[in-house]
């Protein structure tokens, strides 16, 4: 599922790639706005690990500690259904 919510961050296959390990390939991923960060979760190819990022300019990877927790920091609630169970 591919979503753009907002302009903020791009939401493009291409520039989540760029933050993800080298020589990954994205599976599916999906973006939602979560002031002030434009979130991104990316399924790669051949793995079994969801990568949660967010962008205020380059996207960054969240541990999933912190995008699936309970804090301030977390991921929106859009994104919830990528977290480990």
């Amino acid at each position: 599922m591919q979503t753009a919510v907002a302009s903020e961050g791009v939401c493009a296959e291409e520039s989540i790639l760029h933050a993800l390990p080298q020589g990954s390939e994205v599976a599916t991923f999906q973006c939602a706005l979560g002031s002030p960060y434009m979130w991104a979760a990316a399924e790669v190819v051949g793995g079994s690990e969801v990568y949660f990022m967010r962008s205020n300019g380059p996207w960054e990877i969240v541990e999933v500690t912190v995008a699936c927790g309970d804090g301030d920091d977390r991921a929106p609630d859009e994104l919830a259904t990528l977290c480990p169970q």
